[in-house]
């Protein structure tokens, strides 16, 4: 569920059942999802939420692809954590596990404080954990298991039963004496596996520092700063935990240095809250009840904002970036160029074949397999012609959208290094190019269609083999929620359904080209019959069918351009992208509906989705908008 959905859609419904019942459907969702086969590149797919790869932190024994983490409270019965994995996250803290089960005695959540409230005390059964817990981790995601146990047995048990199945440990011990002989024996049986020891804020300060220096001593690899609010058995994960959070980590990172590694947790809501963790010393921070507030998308929004944040420190008077600063000597090995290239041939095509369609609608070597003249095909029937216009224009208004959706993300997203360009790109256009084939079934090679394909292949192949730069910077995204950011979601909504609607589009057209060719419309218009155009030439129905199985190929190409963008490249700032995506669509809607107007095919159920997509289309410009725009040009 992502924030599209999640936030537009799926959370009222959640919000309005139980707690419990909420809880389960949603991660039960997705849960299924990551267990199919291929679920886990199905979630990759809907959110392009794979962090960068300069984010990856290495410390203390661990390699996690994320300074982002999610905490306890979220997953409590792992019925999700291999489609958690999927988020944009590099460590996933479960628990508590004990050697038996609790439940809590009420889970409640609170709407308008964004809090969720624990009453009593949970506990996974090490047992049931084992069985929920995947035998050969992801070792990009660290999971880290908190542990619940009465005595050093206790621990000593479940130590030893999670070590081969997880890559931390988080332990909770009291602040005595024995703190430093326990955790001395807890690492000897952890085999090498890194401890943490959690330093909840709930405590006083005092006690922190000494729980602290007895880990140090006993050779734990760090902390993990634990701002739930507790009271009486009472735990709420809460936006109000952060300043505490905050607090205790900038005090431990100043007493102890740069070397134990800090997992910090508590009242990560938004970006900023994430940022102020960070720059207070934590070297990882946990989203608890976030995720369930503000959307599945907030560790993604952190990762870009810490990598935003990186970028400008590393780079601080940087005026420009790569797409402004990029040398031109070796522009022949950019895969931007080619991509480019690909995206001009096809707006020149397009404009080609539009004249053509206008002017002479038929080309020779159409006439010479159709064995009929352009003056012995009007005569054949008077809206015959009509009709060849009416899929010719199309195809080139289509073609015209998808070369234009081509140069703008090849000049302004993968010459800046956007790899999701590239990815929509490359989706578009070889999804697009393979139903040339779709048309030779019925023997007809049209000349020009495959001179053409050939050469755009050439780019393609080009810009595949290509070199695409890693982006030297970001937009700044946003760090607080807007209200164009919430009205954002609901405008790539409407290109994501607008993008699916095409596909659907697409693959219909196509399907009836290479089968039964004309819908009744197209005859109603014509005033005929499939036998009585085979009569007239058994090569003029394979002729029509090229025609309609390329408009089909070209609807498809088009989906993928507006849904993979969508789904990948919805970032603040990205004005280039709203521009591209408005650009783009005109030509297709305007060679769609001024076709018809022209030759008189107003048949209103054949006209029936054009309004729609239309409405659709329109709203998420409109919607989008302010988002897109917003920030445009800051550093």
């Amino acid at each position: 569920m992502p924030d599209w959905t999640y936030r537009t859609v799926s959370q009222r419904v959640l919000f309005g059942l139980s707690p419990e019942t909420g809880r389960e459907i949603g991660l039960g969702v997705i849960g299924s999802i990551a267990r199919l086969p291929g679920g886990k590149y199905v979630i990759d797919a809907l959110g392009d939420m794979i962090p960068d790869a300069r984010l990856r932190v290495t410390k203390a024994g661990l390699s996690m692809w994320s300074p982002v983490g999610f905490g306890i409270g979220l997953d409590m019965q792992l019925a999700a954590t291999a489609a958690l994995s999927r988020f944009g996250v590099g460590l996933i803290e479960i628990g508590p596990i004990g050697l038996r089960a609790q439940q809590l005695t009420a889970l409640q959540l609170n709407a308008r404080a964004k809090s969720l409230t624990w009453r009593g005390s949970h506990c996974l059964a090490v047992a049931d954990a084992l069985k929920r817990l995947p035998s050969r981790p992801d070792r990009r995601v660290a999971i880290m298991a908190r542990l619940h146990a009465d005595n050093k047995s206790e621990f000593a048990q479940l130590v030893v039963a999670l070590r081969p199945r997880v890559a931390v440990f988080s332990i909770e011990v009291a602040a005595n004496a024995e703190a430093t002989p326990l955790l001395q024996a807890l690492i000897s049986v952890a085999a090498g596996v890194p401890v943490m020891v959690i330093l909840p804020t709930a405590i006083p300060h005092a006690a922190r520092q000494m729980l602290a220096q007895a880990a140090l001593q006993a050779g734990c690899a760090g902390f993990v700063v634990d701002g739930t609010l507790r009271t009486d058995g009472i735990r709420v994960f809460s936006p109000e935990a952060l300043s505490a959070t905050a607090a205790a980590v900038a005090l431990l990172r100043e007493e102890h240095g740069d070397q134990p590694l800090i997992i910090a947790t508590g009242g990560v809501h938004e970006p900023a809250d994430a940022l102020l963790l960070r720059h207070a010393g934590a070297d990882v921070i946990e989203v608890d009840g976030g995720l369930i507030f503000n959307g599945p998308g907030l560790a993604k929004r952190c990762d870009d904002a810490f990598l935003h944040d990186q970028l400008a420190q590393a780079q601080p008077t940087q005026e420009h970036d790569a797409f402004d600063q990029q040398p031109y000597h070796d522009v022949l090995q950019q895969s931007w160029f080619w991509f480019g290239l690909l995206g001009l041939s096809m707006v020149f095509g397009s404009v080609l074949a539009a004249f053509i369609a206008l002017i002479h609608v038929v080309l020779p070597y159409d006439e010479v397999f159709v064995g009929l003249s352009k003056a012995a095909l009007a005569a054949v029937n008077p809206h015959l012609l009509d009709f060849l216009v009416h899929d010719r224009m199309t195809l080139a208004g289509l073609m015209c959208t998808a070369g234009m959706g081509y140069t703008g993300l090849a000049l302004f997203g993968v010459r800046r290094g956007w790899r999701w360009a590239e990815g929509a790109i490359l989706a578009s256009s070889i999804f697009g190019m393979s139903t040339f084939f779709l048309f030779l079934g019925f023997g007809y090679f049209e000349p020009f269609h495959g001179f053409v394909t050939a050469i755009l292949a050439q780019f393609l192949i080009s810009g595949m083999r290509s070199r695409i730069d890693s982006p030297m910077r970001v937009p700044q995204p946003a760090l607080r929620e807007t209200a164009a950011w919430r009205a954002s979601l609901w405008g790539q909504l409407c290109w994501i359904m607008f993008g699916l609607g095409l596909l659907g589009a697409g693959a219909a057209i196509s399907i009836v080209g290479i089968t039964e060719v004309f819908v009744p419309e197209d005859l109603h218009f014509m005033n005929t019959t499939v036998e009585a155009l085979m009569a007239a030439s058994p090569r003029l129905v394979p002729m029509i069918a090229h025609d309609r199985a390329s408009v089909g190929g070209m609807l498809l190409a088009c989906g993928f351009l507006y849904l993979l963008p969508a789904l990948w490249g919805f970032r603040r700032g990205e004005r280039w992208l709203w521009w591209t995506h408005v650009l783009a669509g005109i030509p297709a809607f305007t060679a769609v509906i001024w076709t018809h107007l022209q030759v008189g095919y107003l048949d209103l159920w054949h006209l029936a989705p054009v309004l729609p997509a239309l409405l659709i289309f329109a709203a998420g410009a409109a919607l989008s908008r302010a988002f897109l725009w917003e920030g445009h040009g800051t550093r």
